[in-house]
């Protein structure tokens, strides 16, 4: 193990996003075990990406950390395609790459191609812009300028795709984050893939549990919690019109919390006021890891309106801090995570109105609620562990090196 040498390879640290948080938790944890783990990204913003993390580990930009406003994205992973070769040598003294979105793939691919170092791919989803969901061929991929000019891109140039292609065919082990994940990539690249669920590293107590449940039967009104990046793939249009129907019924308050859209969150900051329910909502945007907890631990339900969801890592941090989930049964990530009517419930979809009184039941009926809390807990602890994710991992970056 000393001298076992690994490099987590990423597309872009740019966002904090639930790729990002997988990504940084495995090197985190890795080395924690022991192992000499850096990190590399095209592009590195270190003070939208998990700032407290990013600053704490050993991450690096494959070539320069440009930033270039608006269009950082879309540059640097191109420049860093066309560099391969040269990052190929930098990467050559490892003795195992884990690659997570491209172009990182390609780099590993290149470096197997140059040097025989062997490589494994975790597939959070398939590139999005080559293979969209039905979200995305309704909204487009691209949620700002720079996603749009990749998507434009990888819509015109078959080489995406090749390279794409290539580069997870010849990893020496393909690991995916949901069974809905596994399916696709089965059917796209016709590999075997290995189920390794995303995983929590913090887990509420029972005595807190216990502590937060006696708080929470006082606090008027209740809380609802969702959190999310404000992008429109997210639904936020959706979540304001679930629960102004909430609000027919109960007196709760909404936090919504989650990094700010250039354009989009003011689009649904007025979409609340025209709704009138803005004065019972509060807009976060991104907040500390601490801070976070306290929102879960203050909270009595979480919802999440996120349709077809790859993985969806807010309803399983919410459950392992026991609270009850309201998702959509929708055959997506959060619809395999959550149990329904055990740990949360699964709506019709994508029926708002069936959404709105599932969040209802669980809000009024107290018994229930704290029932689902302790199931909710127990569940993330069983299957969502930090520790069985990284075993997962070594077990089969061994096999490999």
């Amino acid at each position: 193990m000393e001298n076992f040498r690994l490099a987590v390879l990423h597309s872009a640290f740019i966002e904090s996003g639930g790729a990002e948080r997988v990504v940084l938790d495995q090197v985190q944890s890795l080395r924690l075990k022991g192992y000499k783990v850096d990190c590399y990204g095209s592009t590195i913003n270190h003070k939208k990406c998990f700032p407290e993390v990013v600053e704490s580990l050993p991450v690096k930009p494959y070539l320069a950390n440009l930033t270039i406003p608006k269009f950082s994205y879309s540059t640097v992973l191109p420049l860093t395609m066309f560099f391969s070769g040269f990052i190929s040598k930098k990467l050559k003294n490892y003795d195992v790459l884990l690659c997570h979105h491209q172009p990182a793939p390609w780099l590993a691919y290149k470096t197997w191609l140059n040097y025989k170092i062997p490589y494994a791919c975790y597939i959070h989803h398939p590139p999005r812009f080559l293979y969209p969901r039905p979200v995305e061929k309704r909204l487009g991929w691209g949620h700002d300028y720079d996603r749009k000019v990749i998507e434009f891109l990888g819509k015109r140039l078959n080489f995406f795709r090749k390279i794409d292609r290539v580069s997870v065919l010849n990893a020496k082990k393909v690991f995916v984050n949901s069974k809905r994940v596994l399916r696709e990539v089965k059917e796209i690249y016709g590999v075997k893939p290995i189920l390794c669920y995303p995983a929590i590293k913090t887990f509420t107590t029972k005595k807190s549990l216990d502590e937060n449940f006696s708080k929470k039967k006082t606090s008027k009104p209740l809380t609802i919690l969702t959190t999310g990046r404000h992008t429109p793939h997210k639904r936020f249009d959706w979540l304001l019109k679930i629960f102004k129907k909430i609000l027919r019924e109960l007196d709760v308050f909404l936090v919504v919390v989650g990094a700010f859209h250039p354009t989009y969150t003011a689009k649904i900051r007025d979409m609340a006021s025209k709704l009138k329910i803005h004065n019972k909502i509060d807009f976060t945007g991104r907040v500390s890891e601490e801070k976070l907890k306290k929102y879960y631990s203050e909270s009595s339900v979480y919802v999440y309106t996120s349709p077809n969801e790859d993985f969806g890592l807010g309803p399983v941090e919410a459950m392992g801090f026991g609270l009850p989930v309201v998702v959509w049964g929708d055959g997506s990530g959060p619809d395999e995570t959550v149990v329904d009517g055990v740990t949360g419930f699964k709506a019709e979809p994508y029926n708002l109105e069936d959404f709105a009184q599932k969040t209802i039941k669980i809000l009024v009926d107290e018994r229930l609620r704290r029932k689902m809390a302790e199931n909710a807990l127990n569940h993330a602890k069983t299957n969502f562990s930090l520790e069985k994710h990284t075993e997962t991992l070594i077990k089969n970056l061994q096999s490999i090196a």
